[in-house]
């Protein structure tokens, strides 16, 4: 199914009408998404949302709203400030005279994306409902089957259900093949090559990783690689060669919903060898999970601080934070923690560690 033809026809009509704007908002929020500019985003979404209400064009709503959670949440892990939008936007696509909008299905990959955000282990049960409950409705034809099949499967990564992930990708990839269309190369490739090297199958993950492509997702998809390709090399134990591969802090910052793979490339490789086992780089990881903690990916700010005391265990760091300071700051974090999913018991290994 082609789930841009009706915007083509609304944007011909919206400059007919002297709509120049509308149209120009329309046609630059995916381009500005997936390139990373999302300060450029943010400083006309809610403008081009309010003239799409002023227009009656629910549809073109639901499209910008879609967009605008992509930036936000799929890009920059930004759910506690956009969990309210995700309701707002499932809300208005299941409107009856919204229902047959192309991107009313991408509705429900938002609030998966929103769920997996703040508490991916704690929300697999949620996800898998609700992405395996709307995948039926469509067909290998639509944009958003892939899109879907995306949160399916990282809802079983999050629930460590790593077979299952290959083998929901192999019949994912069967189903586009069928109709007629090539396997995919974007996310869903990119989740195999994590699940591959998780497993320890590193020459396998590396050949999969060379046929990753994704040409309509811009920039952020180019930055995303290439930290999946480090997190290989990292999990192989070639850590030289996972922090060469490794963006830059500032160039990763495009894609900050991958940032807990860079932390993890990160710790792996201080772990490795002591020439990363640095101040600046723990300062480092401190600063990403406080930032995590501040957008609101909560599993993730608690996995990493637990990271970093673990760092400081081993290695007797001297910083200004103290372990106590972090452990702390973990109980508060798991409070806001949709299900414990293992979180307790790495507290309590770590109080017994550090007594």
């Amino acid at each position: 199914m082609d789930m841009w033809s009706w915007l083509w026809e609304v944007d011909s009509e919206l400059r007919e009408n002297d709509n120049d704007v509308l149209a120009n908002y329309i046609d630059d929020i995916p381009s500005d998404t997936c390139a990373g500019r999302h300060k450029k985003v943010d400083q006309y979404a809610d403008e081009a949302i309010a003239l799409a209400q002023a227009s009656g064009l629910g549809w073109v709503e639901v499209f910008l709203r879609h967009w605008k959670l992509q930036s936000n949440v799929l890009h920059r892990a930004k759910p506690k400030d956009m969990i309210r939008e995700a309701v707002v936007l499932l809300e208005l696509s299941s409107r009856e005279e919204n229902q047959d909008c192309p991107q009313s299905v991408c509705a429900v990959q938002d609030l998966a994306s929103c769920y997996s955000c703040f508490d991916g282990p704690g929300y697999v049960e949620e996800r898998l409902a609700v992405a395996s409950e709307n995948i039926v409705k469509i067909n290998p034809g639509w944009g958003c089957y892939v899109c879907i099949a995306t949160e399916y499967v990282s809802a079983l990564y999050d629930a460590n259900r790593l077979d299952d992930c290959l083998d929901y990708l192999e019949q994912i990839d069967k189903d586009l093949v069928a109709y007629g269309k090539g396997k995919e190369t974007g996310h869903l490739l990119l989740a195999k090559v994590k699940v591959l090297a998780d497993q320890g199958h590193f020459d396998k993950a590396r050949k999969f990783a060379k046929n990753v492509r994704n040409d309509s997702s811009g920039n952020t998809f180019r930055v995303l690689t290439k930290i999946y390709k480090s997190y290989i090399e990292a999990k192989a134990g070639q850590v030289k060669k996972a922090i060469e591969l490794l963006p830059s802090l500032k160039e990763s910052e495009i894609s900050l919903a991958s940032m807990d793979m860079w932390s993890e490339v990160m710790y792996i490789a201080m772990i490795k060898d002591e020439s990363f086992r640095t101040k600046k780089n723990i300062v480092c990881l401190m600063s990403i999970a406080k930032d995590m903690l501040e957008r609101g990916t909560y599993r993730q700010a608690f996995n990493l601080n637990a990271q970093i005391i673990d760092l400081m265990l081993r290695f007797n760091f001297d910083v200004d934070f103290v372990i106590n300071d972090l452990l702390s700051e973990m109980k508060n974090i798991q409070k806001s923690l949709h299900r414990d999913e293992g979180a307790s018991d790495i507290i309590q290994g770590i109080i017994i560690a550090s007594s």
